[in-house]
């Protein structure tokens, strides 16, 4: 089974341009769920260090990828046009588990021209949470004055926050 996962609003609501779009696609396998993302290239630089799994990933330009079960246990993937990643598990609001989980991630080819940017991750099934899951997916770039946060389900207000409920789309079953 699959379910395609559109950032197109920014945080308040508002319908972002085709070209600052990204899509998420889910793919249940036996063993794992395969996530892949499609993302504008942002002009921005990469993190410091070697590509792999690199905390606080959020405050470079990210693609993030929430899954909540049903018990209020969930996940954050975060992906980086430059091969980082970072996959931490969460309960409730915002308190940290486990900010050291491994996934198998890997930068595909970039589109023609350059303009768009493709990566696959692995999570292995036993990391995932009791389904039903609640989704929701954030495209975070640029710096200062110029940041832009753009949703699957926006939540509008002053200032962005993934992780409040309202972000969450309805529940599902993959």
């Amino acid at each position: 089974m699959s379910l395609e996962l559109s950032v197109q609003y920014d945080f308040r609501g508002e319908l972002l341009p085709v070209a600052e779009r990204s899509q998420c696609t889910l793919i249940r396998e036996a063993d794992c769920l395969l996530v892949t993302v499609e993302a504008p290239c942002w002009d921005d630089p990469a993190p410091p260090g070697p590509a792999g799994s690199t905390a606080e990933l959020w405050q470079h330009s990210v693609f993030e990828l929430f899954i909540l079960g049903r018990s209020g246990r969930y996940l954050e993937l975060e992906l980086s046009p430059a091969g980082h990643h970072w996959l931490l598990e969460l309960e409730t609001w915002r308190q940290r588990i486990r900010t050291d989980i491994e996934c198998d991630y890997q930068v595909l080819a970039p589109s023609p021209g350059g303009a768009r940017w493709r990566g696959a991750a692995r999570l292995a099934g036993g990391l995932l949470p009791a389904p039903p899951w609640r989704l929701s997916a954030c495209a975070v770039w640029g710096a200062g004055a110029h940041r832009r946060y753009a949703m699957a389900h926006p939540t509008g207000g002053e200032r962005p926050d993934f992780h409040q409920l309202a972000a969450f789309g309805e529940a599902i079953t993959l």
